[in-house]
């Protein structure tokens, strides 16, 4: 006997929302790792650079800081404007 298949679009007003969940999470991982590759150079990058990427760099740092990267970050002082974020390994976990 086979088990029932209940299609997961069935629970969606909008079956399309599916795919709009797929390609959300594939940008997200994709910019996630453009922000890992900028900074596995190891040199600090300030916040202007990591913003070219994506507005949201901030929490694709905090997704990367979850996953074992440790980044430092501190603020430029004579520019508080700025900060800088350095990647310098990752957790052995």
């Amino acid at each position: 006997m086979v088990a029932a298949f209940t299609p997961l679009t069935q629970y969606l007003d909008d079956p399309r929302e599916v795919f709009k969940l797929r390609e959300e999470q594939e940008r997200r991982k994709t910019v996630k790792e453009k922000i890992l590759e900028i900074l596995l150079d190891g040199k600090p990058h300030s916040n202007r650079d990591l913003v070219k990427v994506t507005h949201r760099f901030s929490a694709r740092i905090k997704d990367l800081r979850d996953e074992g990267w440790i980044i430092l970050s501190w603020r430029d002082e004579e520019d508080p404007a700025t900060w800088w974020y350095q990647l310098v390994g990752r957790d052995s976990k």
